[in-house]
């Protein structure tokens, strides 16, 4: 049976585990927001329509993390109740 430490030191990896995934999530709302801003950038310019691709697959890469994110907390609320 763990102690009580052990059972804060559990408490204590989850919480930081959570605090870094949030950390990631927020550092990806800029990451997408500059893709979108790259995007109408290159479209601007016929010779830089060819980022565009690189721009949208880095917007699908994020979006997918967020929905990796969001099943994971469905998850762990589905879990808890």
């Amino acid at each position: 049976m763990p102690t009580p430490f052990e059972k804060a030191e559990k408490k204590a990896h989850q919480f930081m585990a959570g605090l870094h995934t949030m950390q990631e999530v927020v550092k990806s709302i800029d990451e997408h927001q500059h893709a979108l801003e790259m995007i109408e950038a290159c479209s601007r310019h016929k010779d830089l329509e060819p980022g565009i691709a690189d721009f949208q697959e880095e917007i699908e890469e994020i979006e997918n993390f967020w929905l990796t994110v969001a099943n994971i907390y469905s998850i762990i609320g589905q879990m808890d109740s």
